[in-house]
């Protein structure tokens, strides 16, 4: 019987050891985006982390957002948190950023990036509705649902705040 143990244990593991070894969990797996969806070269796109991912360069300590395309010159964007502080307005811990190698990097996101300057998530006392402030342009989006919110972007539900007033409310979802 302690044998029988040992080997399930023993597979287990070795079966396990690939997606550790490899640097991206199983949901970073399961977030790839595809070649159509995305401004991100057909060769490319296969390996790229997709839509909710955080992702940075391995030389660099900048953190990205792939998300929405809200500007209308691709299918996805990447968004540029340029703070600490920007950062953990939106995400509770440092976990679950994916580094890439340079060239890897570059390969999948070649757009450049739109910046997050003042990130906040909020939202108004008459509404469920939750947004996200894209500081460049200017602008809350509604962020489309809770599942988006939590299982998508992994936001933090304890950094909503209150809307601030006389900002722009977009009519585009953050999804």
């Amino acid at each position: 019987m302690n044998r029988l143990r040992r080997t399930c244990l023993a597979l287990t593991v070795a079966l396990g050891l690939p997606l550790a070894t490899a640097g991206v969990s199983t949901a970073a797996a399961a977030n790839t985006a595809s070649a159509q969806a995305t401004s991100q070269s057909p060769t490319a796109a296969a390996a790229c982390p997709g839509e909710g991912q955080r992702v940075k360069k391995a030389s660099e300590s900048r953190v990205y957002i792939v998300g929405p395309n809200l500007v209308g010159d691709s299918a996805s964007d990447l968004y540029y948190i340029p703070s600490a502080t920007d950062y953990l307005n939106l995400y509770g811990t440092w976990d679950g950023i994916i580094t890439l190698p340079d060239r890897e990097f570059n390969t999948c996101f070649f757009n450049g990036s739109t910046d997050l300057t003042n990130a906040q998530l909020a939202k108004a006392s008459n509404t469920a509705a939750v947004y996200i402030w894209v500081g460049e342009l200017e602008a809350y989006f509604q962020i489309r649902d809770w599942n988006t919110f939590t299982n998508k972007y992994h936001f933090d539900p304890s950094k909503i705040g209150p809307v601030v007033t006389n900002r722009h409310f977009s009519s585009r979802y953050w999804s």
